[in-house]
C-alpha cells in the first residue's frame, strides 16, 4: 500500500501533514460499493483525531447540470455510509468548482485547523504494527478477503457457467450434428424422390411413346386392312360386273334361243297343221305315227319354250343372282 508507506516514511522523517483533500468527481452518477469501502478505509487510515483536517471535495461541476450535481452532493452528505459519518467527526465539505480560487479556500481551511500529531496509520506503523495488522490494514484485509471470496465464488460460478456452456455447446454440437444428419437424410430423401419422379416421368414417357407407337401400328394395320378390303371390294365389284355382263349375254342368248324356238314352234305348228291336213288326207298308220311324233316334238318344244321364258324372266328380275360388295 504505497500511501501507507509514504505516510510512514514522512512520519519517520518528522514531516507532519497539515491535512488531506479527498477528491470525488461529482460527474460520477453514484458511489459504488468499492467507493463506500474506500471511504471506510480512508477513515481508518486517518483516524478520528485527524478528520477535522480532512476536506471532502467535489470536482467537475462544469460537466453536470447544477440541479443534478447538487442532488448528488446532498446524497453524499446525508448518507452515513458515504460522507455522513466523516462529517460527524469533523470533516468539511467543499467544492473545487472555481479553479485556483476554490483551491486556495480549501488550503486556507486546512491551514486554519490544528494540525494532528500524526495520522492513525503513521502512529500504528511507528509503534511497529505491521501494515496488515493496522486498523486500515484490517479493513483492507477484510476487503481483500471478501473480494477474494467473491472472486473465488465468481470463479466457481464462472467454472460452473463454463461447464454448463461446455455441456450446452456439446449438446448444441450434438443437435447440430443431428440436424446435419437430418438435413443430409432429408437431402438424400429429396434426391431419391427426385430420381423416383424422374424415373416415373421417363416410364410414363416410355409408356406414352409405346402407346403412340402401338396406336400408329394399329392405325397402319387398319389402313392396310382397309386398303385390302377396298381392293377386295373393287375386285368383287369387277367380278360382279363381269358376272352381270355375262348374265346379260346369257339372257340375250336365251332371248335369241326363245325367238328361235318360237320360230321352230311356229314352224312346227305349221308342220302340225300340214300334218293334220296330211292326216286328213292319209288315214294310214304311217301318217298317224308322224302326227304323233310331231305332237311329241311340239310338246317338247312348248316345254322348252316355257323353260326358256322362265329363265328369261329370272334373268330380268335378277332372281338367282346375289351381288355382295364388301368395302
Amino acid at each position: 500500500m504505497e500511501i501507507a508507506a509514504w505516510l510512514k516514511k514522512s512520519y519517520d522523517e518528522k514531516v507532519k501533514l497539515a491535512g488531506v483533500v479527498y477528491m470525488h468527481r461529482i460527474a460520477d452518477t453514484r458511489v459504488r460499493g468499492s467507493g463506500a469501502e474506500n471511504i471506510t478505509l480512508f477513515k481508518e487510515l486517518c483516524g478520528e483525531e485527524a478528520l477535522p483536517c480532512v476536506v471532502l471535495t467535489t470536482s467537475m461541476w462544469d460537466l453536470v447540470p447544477p440541479e443534478k450535481a447538487e442532488e448528488r452532493e446532498k446524497n453524499l452528505i446525508n448518507k452515513e455510509e458515504f460522507w455522513g459519518g466523516l462529517i460527524r467527526h469533523g470533516c468539511r465539505v467543499a467544492r473545487q468548482d472555481n479553479g485556483s480560487v476554490s483551491a486556495a479556500m480549501i488550503i486556507r481551511h486546512i491551514l486554519s485547523q490544528k494540525w494532528p500529531d500524526a495520522f492513525q496509520i503513521q502512529t500504528e506503523m511507528a509503534e511497529g504494527t505491521p501494515l496488515i495488522m493496522t486498523r486500515a490494514g484490517k479493513v483492507l484485509e477484510e476487503r481483500l478477503d471478501r473480494e477474494t471470496k467473491e472472486a473465488e465464488e465468481e470463479r466457481k460460478r464462472l467454472e460452473e457457467e463454463i461447464e454448463k456452456l461446455k455441456a450446452a455447446t456439446a449438446e448444441a454440437e450434438r443437435r447440430a450434428e443431428e440436424e446435419r444428419e437430418a438435413r443430409k437424410r432429408q437431402e438424400e430423401i429429396e434426391s431419391l424422390e427426385q430420381e423416383r419422379r424422374a424415373l416415373e416421368e421417363r416410364e410414363a414417357k416410355r409408356e406414352q411413346e409405346e402407346n403412340e407407337a402401338h396406336e400408329k401400328e394399329e392405325a397402319l394395320l387398319r389402313a392396310n386392312e382397309a386398303e385390302t378390303r377396298a381392293a377386295q371390294a373393287e375386285k368383287l365389284k369387277s367380278e360382279t360386273e363381269n358376272e352381270l355382263e355375262e348374265a346379260r349375254k346369257r339372257a340375250a342368248d336365251a332371248e335369241k334361243r326363245v325367238a328361235e324356238e318360237k320360230r321352230r314352234v311356229e314352224q312346227a305348228e305349221k308342220e302340225v297343221q300340214q300334218a293334220e291336213k296330211e292326216v286328213q288326207q292319209a288315214k294310214n298308220r304311217e301318217q298317224a305315227e308322224k302326227i304323233k311324233r310331231l305332237e311329241s316334238e311340239a310338246e317338247a318344244a312348248a316345254k322348252e319354250i316355257h323353260r326358256l321364258e322362265k329363265e328369261k324372266e329370272e334373268l330380268k328380275s335378277g332372281s338367282g343372282w346375289k351381288i355382295c360388295i364388301v368395302m
